[in-house]
């Protein structure tokens, strides 16, 4: 991989953070009447694009933070069917269940912080863990190399699945 094309992390990234409130703000376009995941994403793609770089990638980190916090054993154990504790629990499925829960907006995700059991039951929403390198590329025509400095994969946050 040539030397421009090598994938960075957080602040060696020289990311730009990104408050919550333009976070949130670019989450609260998705249009939830689409019909489709792609087309309930677009505006806020367009919204992301219109940013900076640095804050795309501070998007990405504010994101990857988001999903960390909500990689928990009592989340996973409340997301309905297949959940933590059942006969077939999909670490995939519980990332996009709480691809899910970010997409819902601020309130929502705040109150789900401190209450696992209002954790979305049978909702997946993966297409949001592409929003920043589509709103990326659309913007500069480049493949975003940017890597949060949290990691949100599922079991991830050593903490939330401690006894």
């Amino acid at each position: 991989m040539a030397e421009k094309e090598r994938p960075s992390r957080g602040a060696e990234a020289g990311c730009c953070a990104l408050d919550e409130d333009r976070f949130w703000a670019v989450i609260g376009v998705l249009d939830w009447r689409a019909s489709c995941e792609e087309a309930i994403l677009q505006p806020a793609l367009e919204a992301l694009a219109r940013l900076s770089e640095n804050e795309i990638c501070g998007f990405q980190e504010q994101l990857a933070r988001k999903l960390s916090l909500l990689d928990t054993e009592r989340h996973a154990r409340h997301m309905g069917r297949g959940a933590y504790g059942s006969s077939y629990f999909s670490p995939d499925d519980f990332l996009y269940a709480r691809c899910a829960a970010v997409a819902r907006g601020r309130q929502f995700y705040e109150e789900l912080i401190s209450k696992p059991n209002l954790m979305p039951q049978e909702e997946r929403f993966e297409v949001l863990l592409h929003l920043p390198s589509y709103a990326y590329e659309a913007k500069t025509g480049s493949r975003m190399t940017y890597l949060p400095s949290i990691e949100y994969d599922t079991f991830s946050n050593k903490q939330g699945w401690q006894r």
